[in-house]
């Protein structure tokens, strides 16, 4: 069934009638046909300005004889850039000055854009090379330097990085990528850390979010599990000190502990061998209370063999 569209160009950065001619329209698809082009003209200058762009946008469609006709959402509205081709272009990193990196057991390679703006007259080139900071190369990245090359008419490039597998899990590292020596016409971004004279680029290595969380975890665990050990370790120490201590009785009303009299040191005497030896005796706390079981079997048993 055959079907038409109502599209239409619309101003963005770029303005109608300055940069390029502004269109709209109803465009007609006949039965089986699936593909039409509009031509828009594009207005050319001399004058040296930004990378500038408009819309154009298929606003609502209709089909004959009475038929149903839809634009996909997805396809209601393209973004058409115009670049302006009078300079050889200004080249900067296209993520701004920081690239953050999260951490990995192992190695990955890392992209990073480079854009050219303000033109893209000719072929272009510049140099680039890494510096370490706190990241230090060969051991948290792989040193590196080469060229950045632009075609002509070509806006973005980009640089391959290898990040090296780490355990870092606390601290954010960094190193540097530097663009200089800009050649035939090119020139650096003056707005960029390290001016016209240099572009940087500051990579930060983060931590491994999942390697991060799993040591957190088990670094809970043993903490839970040292301080169980240390009250042992406690229990264990008061025993001794209960067994090589002479007991005065039991405390009276006010609390008070009675001091040990005659009878109590020389029950005391009588009985520190076998204090000593039940003292030996871990408390429940150590292998889930299997020593205690083991050492009060051998401890009973060889009471009741010299009994």
């Amino acid at each position: 069934v055959p079907a038409e569209v109502f599209y239409k160009t619309e101003d963005a950065t770029a303005v109608a009638g300055d940069d390029y001619e502004h269109m709209e329209g109803w465009l007609r698809f006949e039965a089986g046909e699936a593909e039409k082009e509009v031509k828009v003209t594009i207005f050319d200058d001399d004058a040296m300005e930004d990378d500038e762009h408009f819309f154009f946008k298929l606003l609502s469609a209709k089909g004959d004889d009475g038929a149903v006709a839809a634009i996909a959402d997805a396809s209601s509205c393209a973004r058409i850039s115009i670049i302006d081709d009078d300079d050889a272009g200004v080249l900067s990193f296209g993520c701004g000055d920081d690239f953050d990196v999260r951490g990995s057991l192992t190695d990955q390679t890392i992209t990073i854009p480079v854009q050219r703006r303000q033109g893209a007259c000719g072929a272009v080139k510049c140099r680039y090379y890494t510096e370490g900071d706190s990241a230090v190369a060969g051991k948290d990245f792989q040193s590196a330097e080469g060229e950045v090359v632009f075609e002509n008419n070509q806006i973005e490039a980009f640089i391959e990085l290898t990040i090296l597998g780490s355990t870092r899990i606390d601290i954010t590292e960094c190193f540097r990528v530097f663009l200089v020596d800009p050649e035939n016409g090119a020139k650096l971004d003056d707005t960029r850390d390290g001016g016209e004279a240099r572009n940087i680029l500051t990579v930060l290595l983060g931590p491994d979010e999942e390697t991060k969380q799993h040591m957190n975890h088990v670094k809970a665990r043993l903490s839970r599990r040292w301080e169980k050990s240390r009250v042992s370790h406690y229990i264990w120490a008061t025993q001794f000190k209960d067994a090589i201590t002479v007991q005065g009785g039991e405390a009276d009303e006010d609390g008070d502990e009675p001091s040990p009299g005659f009878m109590d040191h020389a029950m005391h005497l009588l009985t520190l061998p076998w204090k000593l030896l039940f003292a030996f005796v871990p408390p429940t706390d150590y292998c889930g209370g299997w020593v205690c079981f083991c050492c009060s079997l051998i401890a009973i048993g060889f009471v009741t063999m010299i009994i």
